[in-house]
């Protein structure tokens, strides 16, 4: 059998149809956001390396007209007016990081310089670059027809990310808070509008200007639109899937079932949907060997940074219906210290899902394996010598404040895994 094409590194819609590689496809699954029946302008929290640049690239090549890109695709067969085609302005956010305030702006003025010079549009010069921004906007809006655009910003948090939990975030917090009010005055401009980010910092205030955006991360219009489903993995890589069988010494069910252990279990509405990554998943098939490729290249420093500046505060933590455990939103936040709404679910912790549900042996970074080895650890560090066995009660914990509530935390997981 013929092994299917896979690229985990080309986030280029374009490059993916013209080499061959498997596009899994979600335009079908776009169709709702881009023809304006639900608005018109949104915002989308995934995990790192999860397809969100992809995305943008579709979207890209959508409004920019390309049919030809998508022949064979579902969104070929809907009614879309390839004929109305509109400028597209895509700023790469990630590309403006750095550890000066002069630095990120320094960068983003470098951005919005070549997309004015991609587009045919100058630049034109302002006091601050929040007005290059809106000008920018408008120029191009004044070029088309129906005086709109696209505007399509890609990790939009990331001139933040490397600050997050420290003193030090409070002036690149301003300076986007002030940036991205321009998506809000420029609405009229234009026809559609993405935002896409690792997490909504919403404590930090960035937002508070963008309310008019609809939060799409948690939306069953957005479940299946980043990452793979179970059916999706086996209809398009039924090559590699034998081809991991032969590798693992097994069956294709049998593979299929260790990709699952190994890299299902992200889920983003609350009917519990599990998706794959998809570069690990992609990663996996293209070496025919299973590795931790996520937590290799995907963890974001700033997450480890608060983990270890701000540990979670156990009283954050709750254990849902159906013994679902998350983090209450709002608990522990702070200025200087921004715990993003939802952080288990954008970073891949696979908070929100039953533990007693989790495969024993679970996808990196972590799981219900390791939660469960630190509740052990905790509790044998109260109580010595105490049975943790199956059937066994949780003892009461000897000591108060902190660490009687992590006890209890403890305590709580391992009840919900003999469930």
């Amino acid at each position: 059998m013929e092994l299917e094409r896979i690229a985990t590194n080309t986030y280029d819609f374009e490059n993916v149809r013209r080499n061959r590689y498997v596009y899994v496809d979600k335009t079908g699954l776009m169709y709702p956001l881009v023809d304006g029946s639900i608005g018109n302008q949104f915002f989308l929290s995934r995990p790192r390396r999860f397809g969100k640049s992809l995305l943008i690239s579709t979207i890209q090549k959508l409004f920019e007209g390309r049919r030809d890109l998508f022949e064979g695709l579902a969104i070929d067969s809907l009614p879309w007016d390839w004929e109305e085609t509109y400028p597209v302005l895509r700023l790469d956010m990630s590309l403006c990081s750095g550890e000066l305030l002069g630095e990120v702006e320094a960068a983003v003025t470098s951005t919005l310089q070549r997309e004015s010079e991609r587009l045919g549009v100058p630049l034109r010069d302002a006091e601050n670059l929040s007005d290059r921004f809106a000008w920018l906007i408008e120029d191009l809006a004044d070029t088309t027809p129906s005086g709109q655009i696209v505007l399509l910003i890609d990790e939009y948090d990331k001139p933040l990310t490397r600050w997050v939990g420290t003193p030090e975030v409070a002036p690149f917090q301003a300076f986007l808070k002030s940036f991205y009010s321009i998506v809000k005055l420029t609405e009229s401009k234009q026809r559609f509008c993405l935002m896409t980010g690792v997490s909504k910092f919403s404590r930090v205030s960035i937002f508070s200007d963008l309310n008019n955006l609809t939060d799409l991360t948690m939306s069953p219009y957005a479940t299946e639109i980043l990452g793979y489903t179970h059916d999706e993995v086996r209809a398009n890589f039924p090559g590699r899937l034998a081809a991991l069988a032969d590798s693992l010494h097994t069956d294709v069910d049998g593979a299929f079932e260790e990709l699952v252990r190994m890299y299902d279990g992200y889920c983003f509405d609350e009917r519990m949907v599990p998706v794959f990554n998809p570069v690990s998943l992609g990663s996996a098939l293209r070496d025919l060997r299973l590795s931790s490729y996520w937590f290799e290249t995907g963890t974001p420093g700033w997450l480890m940074s608060y983990a270890k500046k701000a540990p979670i505060d156990p009283d954050g933590l709750e254990v849902g219906g159906g013994g679902a455990w998350h983090l209450r939103a709002g608990r522990a936040l702070h200025a200087g210290r921004p715990l993003p709404d939802g952080l288990p679910h954008r970073q891949g912790i696979r908070a929100g899902r039953p533990l007693a549900d989790i495969p024993a042996r679970l996808p990196q970074p972590g799981g219900r394996g390791r939660l469960l080895r630190v509740a052990r650890g905790r509790l044998h560090g109260c109580c010595p010598g105490a049975d943790l066995g199956l059937g066994a009660r949780v003892p009461p914990c000897p000591r108060r404040g902190r660490r009687g509530r992590l006890h209890g935390v403890a305590g709580e997981l391992l009840r919900l895994d003999r469930l």
